[in-house]
């Protein structure tokens, strides 16, 4: 279990399936473009706190490019999840942001990924 915080989080993934290039950093949570190109995201968040809400947000650089958030049904399930084809200059940095408030939840099933 992950959050609620105070301020918005840059969520940091330590669970790296694939990491080409060791562009993304499970140190900062950021991937940062080796070359110009067209590149693939896609993120799921699921969190199961009765209670609670979910809310993710992805960056390109420092603009945002989509927030998702859910609110629990009456059995305490969230989850969020969108993807994005992004034109990326080298040296751009795509991270995933965990909204102040909000919480995210992971365990073995890796419901929560990026």
């Amino acid at each position: 279990q992950m959050g609620p915080f105070n301020t918005d989080v840059t969520l940091k993934f330590y669970k790296v399936f694939t990491n080409i290039g060791q562009a993304y950093s499970p140190t900062t949570g950021v991937f940062t473009a080796p070359f110009g190109g067209v590149y693939y995201f896609i993120f799921h968040g699921w969190d199961a706190r009765l209670l609670k809400s979910i809310g993710l947000k992805l960056y390109q650089n420092d603009k945002r490019i989509t927030g998702c958030f859910d609110s629990n049904d009456d059995v305490g399930l969230v989850s969020v999840s969108n993807s994005f084809v992004l034109k990326l200059d080298k040296g751009d940095v795509i991270y995933l942001v965990l909204s102040s408030t909000y919480g995210i939840y992971d365990d073995d099933y890796n419901r929560s990924t990026f």
